[in-house]
């Protein structure tokens, strides 16, 4: 049986190349950014999914992906539905509701899935935050 794939950027420095992953043909599927199919995210403009990796700590993508975010450093935008993206800039760490730490500098948010009926914030996005790494 084959492991799952697991991506790990933490090795990635701001010289190297964003490569893509042969494994991850099924992105769309494995995705931790849920789609955007609300009729209000039809205004709200952001990159393609596509255009970001992502794994349990870092978001890489490119500079032009990157300024395609809108930026929500000290807020959040109203308009709360799943697969909405932007960036902050932070000027410390950050403590994410799962314990994680996000060290100082950009940061990718976006709101992620509807939590389940019996959950105690049903009908609510989570919250989902990353450290932005640059390629180009």
């Amino acid at each position: 049986m084959k492991a799952a794939h697991q991506h790990n950027f933490a090795h990635f420095g701001t010289e190297q190349k964003l490569r893509r992953c042969v494994e991850c043909s099924q992105l769309e599927a494995e995705h931790p950014i849920p789609p955007m199919t609300d009729p209000l995210g039809a205004h709200w403009l952001q990159p393609k999914r596509e255009e970001i990796e992502i794994d349990a700590t870092h978001a890489v993508m490119k500079r032009s992906a990157f300024v395609k975010l809108s930026e929500y450093s000290s807020s959040v935008p109203s308009g709360v539905y799943p697969g909405k993206m932007w960036k902050r800039f932070s000027d410390r760490p950050v403590c994410t509701i799962d314990d994680k730490v996000i060290e100082k500098g950009w940061i990718l948010c976006w709101y992620g899935p509807l939590y389940p009926e019996g959950h105690e914030w049903y009908g609510s996005a989570s919250n989902e935050y990353r450290a932005i790494l640059l390629v180009d």
